[in-house]
């Protein structure tokens, strides 16, 4: 069996590693994780780098995404563009590219799981706007994923709700 973890070098991408012990892991990140193989990138959104490395090996049988981060701050501060920008980065730019990566990547009966965020629709979260928007768009991008027709036969995608 083998895993792709999205964002394997971070602190939910090490745990993530540990929970596919015994399967062959490949992490994706910008820097390495001594547990398991390792395709280290310099931007999330190289997609073609990534898919030239990838395109070498075999499809796995789980593509995880755990990429991404918090930042803070309501719709009144000065930066909050650019907070959304900084959040979209981490966390659906790479969503978007495991999407995607798993309509090539992933094998028959596979598993693409997105990180999500409970808080998001557990309550209104103005004191963390980009988060709240970012997470937001990989719930949906999750949703359109699952129901679209381009996953391999038989596959799922599920999205984990840590609630902190």
């Amino acid at each position: 069996m083998k895993a792709l973890i999205f964002g394997g070098s971070g602190a939910l991408g090490r745990s993530m590693v540990k929970v596919f012990k015994g399967w062959k892991v490949t992490s994706v990140d910008f820097n390495k994780n001594e547990d398991c193989d390792n395709i280290i990138i310099e931007n999330s959104s190289d997609i073609n780098v990534l898919k030239s490395e990838l395109n070498t090996l075999e499809k796995f049988n789980c593509i995880v995404c755990v990429a991404g981060g918090w930042t803070g701050g309501s719709i009144k501060d000065e930066n909050v563009l650019q907070v959304y920008e900084n959040m979209n980065q981490k966390s659906v730019v790479p969503a978007l590219v495991c999407s995607h990566l798993a309509t090539k990547q992933l094998s028959r009966q596979g598993l693409l799981i997105f990180t999500g965020a409970y808080s998001v629709f557990n309550a209104p979260t103005p004191s963390m706007i980009g988060y709240a928007l970012a997470k937001t768009a990989v719930h949906t991008l999750a949703i359109q994923t699952a129901v679209s027709t381009h996953l391999p036969e038989d596959s799922a995608v599920i999205t984990l709700l840590p609630n902190y």
